[in-house]
């Protein structure tokens, strides 16, 4: 424990791991934000001002040319038969006020599945960067020796520094998640915006595995310079498996299986306890309006214990390769 002290104080005086923290709050806060403002309430000036675009278009040649052709050819244009052409054809034709306000009012439940992952996703990217930076310094600097004089045995060296980064991206992780969706909660209680009980249900398990994945990819941003004793050589990695591996999976004989091998497919139904993904040999029967069958390109489901055991294997095998370089290669 005392070492793991010692490893936290060292993180804590870290400016890079300093300004991760504060991006890892700071960015999501702008991202609730932005939701927000998004979704805010349509006030009377909202109204007025969308009325006003709706009367100004409506005296547009082009509508009052295309109201004239829908009155002479109410069918073609949908029109109901058997009332008052006029009228029907102008209330399809003519701007209304709606068409201008796109906002569309708060809903937690159509959120999840996009920012539910998103933000565990963000996190991840800052707290790869974390443990990377947090190692990659003492192998810069040459302080990596300095510490060992203190504490020679390799394995509790190791074991601590990745404790150090776990328990600070997941503590991170668990904040941010909590305080993001409280905060959505809070404004969505503020509008009177009934929440589906279904919702908080879902957050649980959101939250606990999008920590779990933050606290392992700093893990395995620890591990990587560990084994390459240089932060800029881990980042050019990551890149590169990143951009490289969706290329690659992309063109393999996977017998339309590609998209279950990508990273972020992998990602995705772990915080999301599963999901969808585009499948070309999935086949569905589909039914068309005149009874005809057609044959669609479907989807498959991922679940969470085939993302686990993706994503177990990059942290084992990256755990593995960096402790084993640690314990045994020599250190300047």
């Amino acid at each position: 424990m005392r070492l793991l002290g010692v490893e936290l104080t060292r993180l804590r005086w870290r400016r890079t791991v300093l300004a991760l923290l504060a991006a890892a709050i700071l960015i999501p806060l702008v991202i609730g934000a932005a939701v927000v403002w998004d979704t805010r309430p349509v006030s009377t000036a909202d109204l007025v001002a969308a009325q006003e675009m709706a009367d100004q278009q409506a005296d547009d040649p082009f509508v009052l040319d295309e109201i004239e052709q829908c009155v002479a050819d109410p069918e073609m244009y949908g029109a109901p038969v058997g009332t008052d052409v006029q009228q029907a054809c102008e209330e399809m034709m003519l701007p209304q006020a709606e068409w201008f306000i796109s906002r569309t009012p708060l809903d937690l439940s159509s959120m999840i599945n996009d920012l539910g992952p998103a933000i565990p996703i963000l996190l991840v990217v800052l707290m790869l960067l974390l443990g990377a930076t947090f190692v990659g310094a003492d192998w810069a600097s040459g302080s990596m020796s300095n510490q060992l004089l203190f504490e020679p045995r390799r394995t509790r060296v190791w074991a601590a520094k990745a404790a150090a980064v776990a328990l600070v991206a997941a503590v991170t992780a668990f904040v941010v998640q909590l305080g993001f969706w409280a905060a959505l909660a809070l404004v969505a209680r503020s509008r009177d915006v009934s929440v589906n009980p279904e919702v908080w249900d879902s957050l649980v398990g959101i939250i606990g595995r999008g920590t779990l994945l933050v606290a392992g990819a700093a893990i395995v941003g620890f591990s990587l310079t560990m084994a390459f004793r240089s932060t800029v050589a881990t980042l050019g990695l990551l890149f590169a498996v990143t951009v490289g591996s969706t290329i690659v999976i992309a063109t393999l004989p996977l017998q339309g299986n590609n998209e279950r091998w990508m990273v972020p497919t992998n990602l995705s139904a772990f915080v999301l306890n599963g999901t969808d993904y585009y499948n070309t040999q999935e086949e569905t029967t589909c039914s068309q309006e005149d009874g005809e069958e057609m044959v669609c390109t479907g989807m498959s489901r991922l679940g969470v214990g085939g993302a686990s055991a993706y994503l177990g294997f990059i942290l084992v095998g990256t755990g593995a390769l960096g402790w084993q370089s640690f314990r045994r290669r020599d250190v300047p």
